[in-house]
């Protein structure tokens, strides 16, 4: 019987670890359907495949058991992330500067690890604090004094930023007590080395070089950074299998001439590699192009010939048994998808153009065309989803570029050599200023990205259909056409049902930012209401983002406190969502935001205190000498948006209070001592809290006499 996939261990494996932590990220939040289905769905075709006496089912039992261990590794790594929890504890803290923000131009974001308070507690993991003092180095000691909080890297929405610097805990820091000097760690002192030559040699592209070379976008401007990202170059910034390759490259090319093993010539290179891994931060994507290059010296040594997909299996596979939660980070994903096209569309078409070109320079020139565009197909629709955009004129930039940043690359590392070495940079500062005038350019063009709303699914259907157009599958050919028609089917039912809004239900969504939280509100009838300052971007676009998921036919704004609205999101409001009235819910005032109104002839109505408004949804202005709180009812549905003076506010509240959801800037002791439900922005010790930083955003909905919460 021919077989119909070309069975790959490494590779279903690799697939039944990522099911086992996708299933793990979704028990978390009560959806257990997700494993049940993998679970049941594994076990029907290994016992398809033991009737059918065919081995491969040996293989996919191999699949099952990593899914547990998916599952089981994504337990113990997400009890040791939330481990040595801090809650609102004022604490004098003495830490060792490991980072800054920018490098310490202009900023005031500051990191700290070996962490140790004035009780004698050590904290596991960084603190993120902001102190206004210019000069603070990387190595000092410093001592500080503010209110610590706990940071949790997965949540509703897996923050990958923190998972990749080790960030555990914030500090709002009230007061330095001392500083005294430190020394630098080696990579440290690396990065210092390599960011203090760049700038001084390199005025205009000094930042570039740097991120370069150390995958570390700090010392990029912004709008630098914004046109390498429009123009689908930003990837070379972002320290890769690129880098890692022109590394090997380098080091490569002077171990060949004393012709070595292959296990040997393994072994030594991987000495420069794994540093260069350890100044980047071990990064996961510089991990997985190691790991790759070992297999690829291992496959020459053991077997004759390297497979580049079993080689990415092995590099996914080991990196997730290490770091579970690395599955969720974006560098990651786009890295693995980029590779995975590499190995399957870029295989095919090599195939082809092996058949039908003689010409060796045409080969090159097609196959570095098929590269960049595989990679751009691998990766659309993750582009899509996590940004809302791709690019397109990468695609044909890249062949363009590669070459010039792969010189910069390699003068760069030359111009880092003392004396008359340095003055190489020169010639990299020119080169750079080519490649950021062609991303500018590029990133000017009104078709150089492309838009679209698209479901997360839509990425799993691509790697199918990568898996088929590469050749795995073996089909006739209408099966071939079959399939593609499918996967063709497939992707544009993705595209259209993120187009569809759904029809709204009566729940609340809340969400927090770095301001007030902001709660949206819809009905069954499609009635929409927004309650906030409108202060917070984080907030509002998180809530605009939500009711952009709905039919809704009218939307209410209701402004809490009129002087810290931000008239760029009241805009945004304003121009995307059907907005037929504004309230102004307390005493305050702004001209801006009136004349704002006036422009869009939306009047702009100021609630009594105490006073009712509203349909579908009702919104209660609660004073207690001013105002303390937003009563929200709808349809049932009944939860306080506190604001401003809190003080006694359930005293003011003549609902059956056992019946609210309350949703504040902090949870209070009284509210959990009455049994009440709080939504917080951080967590704290209090029965009946959650808090956003570890829960991420709130989705309230009632279902007969109970209130549901789900985070998400």
């Amino acid at each position: 019987m021919r077989r119909i996939v070309n069975f790959r261990a490494p590779l279903f494996c690799a697939i039944g670890l990522v099911l086992g932590i996708l299933s793990f990220y979704e028990f978390l939040f009560g959806n257990f359907w997700f494993g049940i289905v993998g679970v049941a769905i594994i076990v029907c075709i290994a016992l398809f495949l033991f009737l059918s006496k065919s081995k491969v089912w040996l293989g996919v039992i191999a699949v099952l058991l990593f899914f547990i261990l998916g599952c089981g590794l994504s337990q113990l790594n997400y009890a040791f992330l939330n481990r040595n929890e801090a809650n609102c504890s004022v604490v004098t803290v003495t830490g060792r500067v490991c980072d800054l923000g920018r490098n310490g131009g202009g900023s005031n974001v500051v990191y700290l690890e070996n962490c140790i308070d004035n009780n004698g507690v050590k904290y596991y993991g960084r603190i993120q604090t902001y102190i206004f003092v210019d000069d603070v180095n990387v190595g000092e000691i410093l001592t500080v004094c503010g209110t610590l909080n706990s940071v949790y890297p997965v949540k509703s929405k897996v923050d990958g930023f923190y998972l990749r610097n080790k960030i555990r805990y914030r500090l709002d820091t009230e007061s330095i007590l001392s500083r005294t000097d430190g020394c630098l760690s080696p990579d440290e002192t690396v990065r210092k080395y390599i960011y203090d030559i760049t700038a001084e040699y390199m005025p205009n592209n000094g930042g570039v070089l740097y991120a370069l070379l150390t995958g570390d976008r700090n010392a990029l401007s912004d709008d630098k950074e914004n046109a390498f990202k429009s123009a689908g170059i930003i990837h070379t910034l972002a320290v890769s299998g690129l880098h890692v390759g022109f590394v090997t490259a380098m080091f490569c090319g002077l171990l060949k001439r004393f012709k070595l093993r292959p296990v040997a010539e393994c072994a030594i290179l991987l000495v420069p590699l794994i540093f260069y891994a350890y100044f980047c931060n071990f990064t996961p994507s510089v991990i997985r192009a190691i790991i790759m290059t070992a297999c690829s010296y291992l496959a020459k040594a053991f077997y004759g010939r390297y497979d580049m997909l079993n080689s990415l299996s092995w590099a996914v596979i080991i990196i997730l048994l290490f770091a579970p939660f690395n599955l969720f980070d974006v560098g990651f994903q786009l890295s693995v998808l980029s590779v995975f096209g590499i190995a399957t569309l870029h295989a095919a078409f090599n195939r082809a153009i092996s058949k039908r070109i003689n010409s060796r320079i045409f080969k090159r020139l097609l196959s570095s065309v098929a590269v960049s565009f595989s990679c751009s197909v691998a990766t659309f629709f993750a582009m899509q989803f996590y940004f809302g955009y791709a690019p397109v004129v990468g695609v044909l930039l890249n062949i363009v570029i590669i070459p010039f940043v792969t010189l910069a690359f390699v003068l760069g590392w030359f111009g880092l050599i003392p004396w008359i070495f340095r003055y190489i940079l020169i010639a990299a500062d020119w080169i750079l200023e080519t490649v950021s005038a062609a991303a500018e350019l590029a990133s000017g063009l009104s078709f150089a990205t492309a838009a679209i709303p698209v479901l997360s699914l839509a990425i799993a259907v691509v790697a199918v259909w990568l898996f088929i157009a590469g050749g795995y599958v073996n089909l006739r050919k209408v099966g071939r056409i079959a399939a593609h028609s499918l996967c063709a089917a497939a992707l544009a039912l993705c595209v259209c049902m993120s187009f569809v809004q759904s029809a709204p239900k009566s729940q609340a969504y809340v969400s927090y930012g770095y301001g007030s939280p902001v709660c949206a509100v819809t009905s069954a009838n499609g009635q929409a209401a927004i309650i906030g300052d409108f202060s917070d971007k984080t907030s509002y676009m998180q809530s605009a983002k939500y009711l952009g998921k709905y039919k809704v036919t009218s939307c209410v704004l209701y402004l809490t406190d009129c002087n810290k609205a931000q008239t760029e999101l009241l805009t945004d409001a304003l121009t995307l969502l059907p907005i037929k009235k504004v309230y102004k819910m307390d005493a305050s005032f702004s001209g801006a935001v009136e004349e704002l109104l006036k422009e869009y002839n939306i009047q702009l109505v100021t609630m009594l205190p105490n006073s009712t408004v509203g349909e579908d949804i009702k919104i209660t202005s609660v004073y207690n000498g001013s105002l303390a709180a937003a009563l929200v009812d709808a349809d049932g549905l009944t939860l306080a948006v506190l604001y401003g003076n809190k003080n006694n506010v359930l005293d003011f509240l003549s609902l059956d209070i056992a019946s609210h959801i309350y949703v504040t800037d902090t949870a209070y002791k009284e509210f959990a001592d009455k049994g009440l439900v709080t939504l917080s922005r951080y967590q704290l010790p209090f029965a009946y809290n959650y808090g956003a930083n570890k829960y991420g955003t709130f989705t309230i909905s009632k279902k007969g006499d109970k209130i549901n919460i789900k985070f998400r």
